[in-house]
């Protein structure tokens, strides 16, 4: 079996056990790992044999190309986290009466989850960023019934969660599947989102009714996470002074597998990889900047199809990867684990999440001193061991 820390909670082994004995549960940090009920199981091997980690696909591509790009429509770039290219291709699988697939928040906002949609109607529920790890459920198996009765269809996910649903899907090349993934920074912890929201709603008296973790009043590249609560008013905190997303950015409570993440480089499964084109003010390039750009990655030819599809709706334009990809790390490289991570969990369970980010990812002279502090103390517990 797979190194517990090395599991990426894809469910491509739960989704594929011909007896239903693997059951998804969440530890104490919120994530999803398997647990294998021993009474059930007929020891057929087929959870190792779709784990992506433990099998080389022949599914894996290559980039082959990369574009900026916007759509054309500024209602569609202002709700989606950078240039509304995911929207298009949705937009335009669902009008060939296909079936879309992504992330979702749930109605109470505290956790996320991949659901299914067969309508324009129901699109916004897909569009933008979630700094949360998803549950997809189900998802997996019903992509694949949708698959075989010869829908259309798209799904959109971490590497990690393509990686598996790839694997799961066997051997068999579908043509009628577009397989779409994101440039990724890590998973974070579900614990950590819902006690934040929690500490909010208690602290404010008011339910939380919707969130945006990449809002942009103040333009896409000062992005806000924004609050709207249940009375009609809204919270708006900057990526610079809000708790939640600095202590995401500084990798302090991301999955463990999100530290050494093997779906990243040249080991993408997507037909299309999607991100920001961060630093693009930086390049002679002629676009338009009013709330997003996005970076587009063809893996596979079927990405290029795809995009030639949806030309007419969006501006493409082909740039150099290396270029392109300069300030997007992530799509090449795990982040670094954090000195002071192995701290933060057990004091947000013991004192809180908002004390706790404050006390680590606050502005004080007290804050700073902490940071100092941990980062001392871990280097000379590493220093002890070795």
């Amino acid at each position: 079996m797979l190194n517990i820390n090395e599991c990426t909670g894809c469910s491509a082994c739960y989704a594929s056990c011909p007896v239903d004995a693997i059951k998804l549960e969440e530890n104490r940090e919120g994530f999803l790992y398997p647990i294998i009920d021993e009474k059930l199981c007929m020891n057929c091997g087929m959870c190792d044999k779709m784990c992506p980690l433990n099998n080389v696909s022949p599914f894996i591509n290559e980039p082959t190309m990369a574009f900026f790009g916007y759509a054309n429509d500024e209602k569609i770039i202002s709700k989606s986290s950078s240039g509304g290219i995911f929207s298009i291709l949705a937009e335009k699988v669902l009008k060939s009466e296909g079936i879309v697939f992504g992330c979702s928040m749930s109605n109470d906002c505290k956790t996320a989850q991949h659901i299914s949609i067969k309508s324009l109607d129901e699109l916004s529920e897909l569009t933008g960023s979630k700094y949360i790890q998803s549950d997809v459920k189900d998802t997996f198996r019903e992509a694949k019934e949708a698959l075989l009765s010869g829908k259309t269809v798209l799904f959109s996910g971490t590497p990690c969660q393509i990686a598996g649903l790839r694997t799961f899907l066997g051997d068999k090349e579908y043509k009628n599947l577009l397989l779409v993934d994101v440039v990724c920074h890590g998973t974070p912890s579900p614990y950590v989102w819902k006690k934040y929201i929690e500490e909010k709603e208690r602290d404010m008296n008011k339910k939380i009714v919707h969130v945006s973790f990449r809002d942009k009043t103040h333009g896409w590249k000062k992005y806000s996470l924004k609050l709207a609560y249940s009375d009609g008013t809204e919270e708006l905190t900057p990526v610079t002074d809000n708790l939640y997303l600095k202590g995401f950015i500084n990798n302090y409570y991301l999955r463990n597998s999100c530290y050494n993440c093997q779906f990243k480089n040249k080991n993408y499964y997507s037909d299309l990889t999607l991100g920001d084109y961060w630093g693009i003010e930086e390049k002679k390039l002629s676009y338009k900047d009013s709330k997003g750009v996005s970076i587009v990655i063809s893996n596979s030819n079927k990405g290029l199809y795809f995009l030639d599809k949806i030309k007419n709706d969006c501006y493409l334009q082909k740039v150099d990867l290396k270029d392109a990809l300069e300030k997007n790390p992530s799509y090449f490289s795990s982040v670094t684990k954090n000195h002071i991570r192995e701290f933060i969990i057990d004091e947000i369970y013991n004192k809180g999440a908002i004390k706790t980010l404050n006390k680590y990812c606050g502005y004080s002279i007290f804050s700073k001193i902490v940071r100092k502090y941990y980062k001392f103390l871990s280097f000379k517990q590493r220093s002890d061991k070795s």
